[in-house]
């Protein structure tokens, strides 16, 4: 084949107007991959920004966390509901409660009405204590004379066995003199 005339090649280079005798499109693509080079370079690194892998794996741990606290303070709230509803009254023990109460509370009633009715005034107390020291005053006199007796007593006790002692020589054969 023949090799294309001269003066094709001529019109490309005056064509384009460079005198490179290249096409036009190379800049345009050069521009057009610059362009999309420098927004690619702005989608990552405002993605970056907005979504870095680095927070969202810190965002992921703290959350994990949470959960498990939430996790942990939910047993416990539900161990504490159990130990609570173990501990709970019912209705027939909170009743036999009142019940034992009010009993209770009607009988210090009557306890204190009952004080209140006995109550003894000075001029009793002072009559009481006084007849009191009176029987006091009996029963030391005759102490007294349970002791003045016990003494005789003792004494006598003395006379019969000095009585037995006469006695007892009296029984002793008489010597005879021969």
């Amino acid at each position: 084949m023949a090799s294309k005339p001269a003066t094709v090649r001529t019109e490309s280079k005056v064509a384009n107007g460079n005198g490179n005798g290249s096409s036009g499109v190379v800049p345009w693509i050069v521009a057009g991959l610059a362009i999309l080079g420098m927004v690619g370079g702005i989608v990552v690194f405002v993605w970056g920004q907005i979504n870095p892998k680095q927070d969202i794996g810190d965002v992921k741990k703290e959350l994990e966390e949470q959960i498990s606290q939430l996790d942990r303070r939910s047993r416990e709230s539900d161990s504490e509901l159990k130990r609570l509803i173990e501990q709970r009254l019912t209705v027939s023990t909170h009743d036999e409660y009142k019940l034992r109460k009010d009993e209770d509370t009607k009988r210090q009633d009557e306890m204190l009405r009952m004080l209140a009715q006995s109550k003894i005034t000075k001029e009793a107390e002072s009559k009481d204590i006084a007849n009191i020291n009176e029987r006091l005053v009996g029963v030391r006199s005759e102490l007294t004379e349970l002791r003045n007796n016990m003494t005789g007593s003792a004494n006598v006790g003395k006379v019969l066995d000095h009585i037995q002692q006469e006695i007892d020589e009296l029984r002793k054969p008489v010597p005879t003199t021969k």
